[in-house]
Parts: C-alpha cells; structure tokens; sequence
C-alpha cells in the first residue's frame, strides 16, 4: 500500500476516534433521610461535574473530594430527587447523564388529608379559593385573620342583645364589614358565593344556635383560606 494512503487512513482513524467521552450513572439510588449518598459515575473523563436539578438535594463540595468522578449527596426529606452529570476533555463535554435519587421510600409522601371541619366549612373555604384571582389570594392572610377577630367578637356575646333571625342577620352584617375592610371583596366574589349559602344553610337547619357555634364556623373559613 504506498504511503500516503496510509498516512491518509491513520488520520482518518486519528479524526475518527477523537470524540468528547461517555459518562454513565445508575438509573436510581436509594438512601434514607439525612444519609450520605455516594454517586460514582462511569465514565473516561477526569473530572466529573454534578448538579441537583431538584431543590432539596444538597451536594458535597467537589473540591473536598478526593474522586473527581464521584459526589456524595443528602436530602432531608423523602422523595425523589433529579442529579444531573456530565464531564469533558479537550474535545469538548459529554452528553449528560442523569439519575434518581429516591430518599426514604420509593415515592413521594403522601401528605396527609385536610380536615373538613365540623361543618364542612373548612373544605368549602379551601376549595372555593382556587376560584379566586392569583394575585388576590395573596390577600387570604388577611382575610382569614379579619374572620377570626370576628369570631372573638361574636364569642364574647357582642351581639347578645340582638335575637333570632335578627342576631344572625346582623352577625352576617358584621362579618360582610370586617372582610370588606380587609380585602377587596370584588375580587373575592367567587368565594363570598360559596361560603354565605353554606352559612345560611347551617343557620337555617338549627346548627348555629349558640355564640360558639358561629365562632366555630368562622374559625373553619379562616382554617380552610390558610389551607
């Protein structure tokens, strides 16, 4: 074969096996909470850079470990976390490769149930605020503090003089007062139209008879908007 064909295949080769390196990790690792974790990645490339693409996933300093292609992560609650890695040399980096670390269990903690309340007016309250606008709902906070201080109000016997369909009347008027100095109501419509008939509807069936009734059940529209 005369020379410089050779000479051509041997650069060709040379090209040809140029290439950034590989790296691999396992599919999944499994620790429990607050343990160190070791991640060991396969791969040629001298250096290995590791990165959380889950918050929660807190990752040992590179420069405190001795083996540059392995990492060591926590996480101090149960779930499934994300790592990403990738590595490089003179060619270029690698395609990353990524792995799941599940801490504690195989799947995320189921959270536990929200209480409806007494009278289901925690639920009603909690699910009535989806319907309200984004930016209004920063304003629950308040809300549910103004419905609170009413509750106090009506414990105290507050509206004692009054009885009858007359008290609740004007036990509803003070709640109508205190929520619409604490919001814009405008904006909590949607809400208002789930929560009222709920009230008058235990008013109306004899549940609401005593001051710690309606107390009660104001305590369970405030829960429900901090839900």
């Amino acid at each position: 074969m005369p020379i410089r064909i050779i000479a051509i295949l041997i650069a060709t080769t040379s090209v040809a096996l140029a290439a950034p390196p590989e790296i691999k990790l396992p599919d999944t690792l499994k620790g429990n909470v607050a343990e160190f974790i070791v991640v060991r990645a396969d791969t040629d490339g001298q250096t290995v850079i590791f990165y959380p693409l889950d918050p929660g996933l807190q990752v040992f300093p590179a420069e405190l470990l001795a083996d540059r292609r392995a990492t060591v992560v926590t996480a101090a609650r149960t779930g499934k976390y994300r790592l990403l890695a990738y590595t490089g040399n003179q060619d270029g980096p690698s395609k990353p490769a990524v792995t799941v670390i599940v801490v504690g269990s195989d799947s995320e903690p189921r959270p536990e149930p929200k209480p409806d309340g007494k009278y289901g007016l925690r639920k009603i309250s909690r699910e009535a605020v989806a319907s309200v606008a984004e930016q209004a709902r920063r304003e629950k906070s308040a809300l549910a503090a103004a419905i609170r201080g009413h509750a106090s109000v009506v414990a105290s016997g507050a509206y004692d003089q009054y009885t009858g369909e007359n008290k609740a009347a004007w036990i509803m008027h003070g709640l109508r007062q205190v929520t619409q100095s604490a919001v814009t109501m405008s904006q909590w419509q949607s809400w208002s139209r789930a929560v009222s008939p709920a009230l008058e509807r235990l008013y109306r069936s004899g549940q609401l008879a005593q001051n710690s009734d309606w107390a009660s059940a104001f305590e369970e529209i405030a829960s429900g908007l901090e839900d």
